[in-house]
């Protein structure tokens, strides 16, 4: 199975589906902040989720590191430092 799949089952396994966004129409609103650029200025991310304790950010980081996968956390995606 592929890694990428291999980490998506961890999480749902560890968050449950609700919290685990895979989907292009999901991951929209996490390819860029609200800056002004131009449209094609986005990285579209694999997978996001929407852990909701510190115990649930443990799990995601322990399983991401397992798979030696980048995590990049988000705020507000405002863009203002």
């Amino acid at each position: 199975m592929e890694k990428l799949n291999l980490v998506i089952e961890e999480l749902i396994g560890a968050l449950g589906k609700a919290k685990v966004k895979t989907e292009d129409f999901q991951l929209i609103p996490y390819s860029r902040d609200w800056s002004p650029r131009d449209a094609s200025d986005t990285q579209m991310p694999q997978i996001a989720v929407r852990p909701s304790s510190t115990e649930e950010v443990s799990q995601v980081i322990t399983i991401a590191s397992k798979y030696l996968c980048p995590v990049t956390t988000i705020g507000g995606l405002t863009g203002i430092p």
